[in-house]
């Protein structure tokens, strides 16, 4: 799932600053109780508002209105179609706020036309800005990977290409596992790469056949490792995958999505709500 990054500032008069998120209690509780706004005949709400460690977790919860069709029940033999009388649903986004860091990431997602990134986001920014009774600016912020977190990426994603650099005379250590399940293919390739590849190979950029994915390709799988044994070295370049339907660079440094793998528990607890 991608996430958009945004610094929170406070405006006083007509300077800016990093804002301190203060007590993490009472803003928590202040979202919960945060009421449902109606504008004209659309409503929107922060919903399953919990704390996990330093996290407040959320989601935005808007209505919108679309033509909802079902087949007609009173005709067996035709496809004809009936207009339900409820064409008013929600569309969900999931958000969540970094206490220590005075920033929030917003899921980045495909909206109805009826919604936007923009609005969803102002939104997001007017309910912050009652909750802590100030006046807020969210500013666009980068994010850095480290290898470990490019490593899980790499293993959960659907990978479409990926490059690694400065690879001259790196070796890749006995015992690595390439391969799955074919493991007693893992010697030989390791042999051969330290013997003939470590010597003469300076960069490889891999991209997988349409419909295909490098997350278990025992040559993007080297780069992975010669990229976490060599970290000082920068072997990692970038790396493109599909998430939420959307192509996504991932690079070291300089990123405009953070790339979170969400277990579909948590995404079906987050359709939750209070009372």
């Amino acid at each position: 799932m991608r996430f958009t990054a945004y610094d929170i500032h406070e405006r006083i008069e007509h300077k800016i600053k990093r804002i301190n998120s203060g007590d993490k209690e009472k803003l928590l509780k202040a979202l919960r109780k945060y009421p449902k706004k109606i504008i004209e005949d659309k409503s929107y709400a922060p919903i399953y508002i919990h704390e996990d460690e330093d996290y407040i977790l959320g989601t935005l919860a808007q209505s919108y209105y679309t033509i909802l069709t079902k087949f007609d029940p009173s005709t067996k033999d035709t496809k004809d179609e009936v207009v339900l009388d409820d064409n008013e649903i929600n569309d969900k986004t999931y958000f969540y706020l970094s206490c220590a860091e005075s920033r929030i990431y917003i899921q980045g997602k495909r909206y109805p036309a009826a919604l936007s990134k923009k609005v969803t986001v102002e939104r997001i920014r007017s309910i912050l800005e009652e909750c802590l009774n100030c006046n807020l600016i969210f500013v666009p912020a980068k994010i850095d990977y480290t290898i470990e977190e490019i490593d899980e990426i790499f293993k959960s994603s659907f990978v479409k290409s990926i490059s690694f650099r400065n690879l001259n005379g790196l070796i890749i250590p006995e015992g690595t596992s390439l391969h799955n399940p074919r493991k007693e293919l893992d010697e030989a390739l390791v042999e051969s790469y330290n013997v003939y590849s470590a010597p003469t190979l300076s960069s490889m950029d891999l991209k997988a056949q349409s419909g295909e994915q490098l997350s278990k390709n025992p040559f993007a799988k080297i780069g992975m490792v010669l990229s976490k044994y060599n970290r000082q070295k920068d072997v990692f370049k970038n790396m493109e995958i599909i998430e939420d339907g959307q192509t996504t660079e991932i690079k070291s440094g300089g990123n405009e999505h953070k790339v979170i793998y969400v277990p579909k528990k948590d995404l079906d607890d987050s359709y939750e709500t209070y009372d």
